[in-house]
Formats: structure tokens, C-alpha cells, sequence
């Protein structure tokens, strides 16, 4: 009889334990960083820190951003910067204060990887400028060729609206501070994306 009563307490606990629901995100858009812009992608899985049936869902998990831009130095659509984050988030969302459209204010925080691409001045061009004296340069540290390491952390407004059960389109707007070049003439940088989540695992929001 003992061991029967332990097998249903354990039982009963155990369906009283709350099933989270983790959240994948995928989302595109446009992204304008050190004064040019480009296309951006982004990629999150974050898991609820409470109930699906909460009116506050808070999240936290990974998240990874690539963007593609110009170069603000060079002409338009030269497409020669290639920034690459991985980071956490952390994120609120609001369940039951408008309807079907639910607000959600999220904090990025990620490690950045910053490239420019060496647009190599072409072979014939090079021997006729050699009888012209080169300029200085006059670009800043965030428009050179190369690589540099950094960080960004960043505020994000948006709202997310359910399509299914599991399913729910989102768009989103990011304002970020960005410290990768030193004595760069610019740190800010924002994001617009559009995309969808996707929950299982547990019941949603």
C-alpha cells in the first residue's frame, strides 16, 4: 500500500508540472548600420520563463543576426559589409491587452563580427595611377577594409499577431548601440524586420 500511494503522489506531480513552450523565430528585413543600409536575417529560440496562460509571457534565449550592407564611403549599392551576431534576448510579451495584436518589448545583447570587403583597385587602373600621387585616405575606421570584433545591446518594439495554434506573424523594429571600431564616426544602428515564430512543446501564448 505504501508503494502504491508513493506511485500516485509521484504521478500527481508530475502531471502538475507546467510544460513550457519554446519559441523559434526566423525573420528579414532592412538593417541600416554605420551610416549605410542593407538587407538583414535574423534567427532566435528562446524559452518561456512561465505559463502559456500568463498575461505577461517572458522569454529568454539565442539568437543569431547576419546583415549584408553598404559601405557608406563607397557608391551606393556596393553591398561590401558583412555583420554577423550571436547573443542572448530577453523579451516580454503582452497576451491580452489588444485584441488579437500582442506588444512585446525585447533586450538583445550580442557578440559582433564586422567585415569589409577589399574593393582592390583592377590591374590597369592601378598602372595608370601610378604617376598620380595617392590621397590620404579620408575614410573612418568602420569603412576600411578588414575585420573587427564588438559588441552591440539594443531595444526592440514590436507585436506579434496569431495566425494558428502555434503560429504567429511578427514584426519588429530595433534600435541598437554598437562599440566594434574605435573612433568610428557612428555606433547606432536600427533594424525593421518581418517574420514568423513558431511554439511547441508546451502550450502557447
Amino acid at each position: 500500500m505504501h508503494k502504491l500511494g508513493a506511485g500516485l503522489l509521484v504521478l500527481c506531480l508530475s502531471s502538475g508540472t507546467p510544460v513550457y513552450a519554446q519559441e523559434v523565430q526566423a525573420a528579414v528585413g532592412y538593417a541600416r548600420i554605420f551610416g549605410a543600409g542593407g538587407f538583414s536575417f535574423g534567427l532566435g529560440y528562446l524559452q518561456p520563463l512561465h505559463l502559456g496562460s500568463a498575461p505577461l509571457q517572458q522569454r529568454l534565449g539565442a539568437t543569431f543576426w547576419y546583415a549584408n550592407t553598404d559601405v557608406a564611403s563607397l557608391s551606393s549599392g556596393n553591398a561590401a559589409r558583412n555583420l554577423v551576431g550571436i547573443g542572448a534576448r530577453y523579451e516580454v510579451e503582452a497576451t491580452r491587452c489588444c485584441g488579437p495584436v500582442h506588444p512585446l518589448l525585447a533586450l538583445p545583447l550580442q557578440i559582433l563580427h564586422s567585415s569589409v570587403e577589399d574593393r582592390t583597385v583592377p590591374v590597369q587602373d592601378a598602372i595608370a595611377l601610378r604617376l598620380i600621387p595617392e590621397p590620404p585616405s579620408t575614410s573612418s575606421s568602420e569603412n576600411r577594409p578588414g575585420s573587427a570584433w564588438g559588441w552591440g545591446a539594443g531595444v526592440e518594439l514590436g507585436a506579434e499577431i496569431p495566425l494558428a495554434a502555434q503560429w504567429n506573424l511578427r514584426t519588429t523594429g530595433t534600435a541598437m548601440y554598437q562599440d566594434i571600431y574605435a573612433g568610428s564616426a557612428t555606433n547606432g544602428a536600427w533594424l525593421l524586420h518581418v517574420g514568423m515564430t513558431y511554439r511547441f512543446g508546451g502550450g502557447g501564448g
